[in-house]
């Protein structure tokens, strides 16, 4: 396990590294450093992962439960991004006879995401 947090922190400084050089302020660059560090700090007792010491980059895999269970959570943000994208269709195309606001259409994105991660807990703590 220890190989596994040593290679994480390598790829962690390196994506550091790579964001100062690309221009990115310095704080910027150490946010996302930080993290991203976290991710991969907890990932491993996050229950969502699978932990194989296997040489070589890929440390974390899913297993058939973890697969399922992110498939039907994107199912269900994808439904549910639909049906509002139609609610809003059938809204702004008929009622309120004017162009969608580009706001909303980051608000539909926005309750994909947030139907996706709450379904994605509901069905990984049931």
């Amino acid at each position: 396990m220890m190989k596994y947090y040593v290679s994480r922190g390598v790829v962690t400084a390196l994506a550091v590294a790579l964001l100062l050089l690309a221009g990115s302020a310095w704080w910027t660059a150490t946010l996302v450093g930080a993290l991203v560090l976290t991710f991969f700090l907890v990932a491993p007792r996050s229950g969502r992962y699978l932990v194989k010491a296997e040489p070589g980059v890929p440390a974390l895999r899913g297993d058939e439960r973890t697969t399922a269970v992110a498939n039907r959570a994107g199912r269900n943000g994808f439904v549910a991004l639909m049906l509002a994208a139609g609610a809003v269709g059938v809204y702004w195309g008929s009622i309120a006879k004017s162009s969608v606001p580009a706001f909303v259409l980051g608000l539909l994105v926005s309750l994909g995401w947030v139907v996706y991660f709450a379904s994605d807990f509901w069905l990984r703590h049931r």
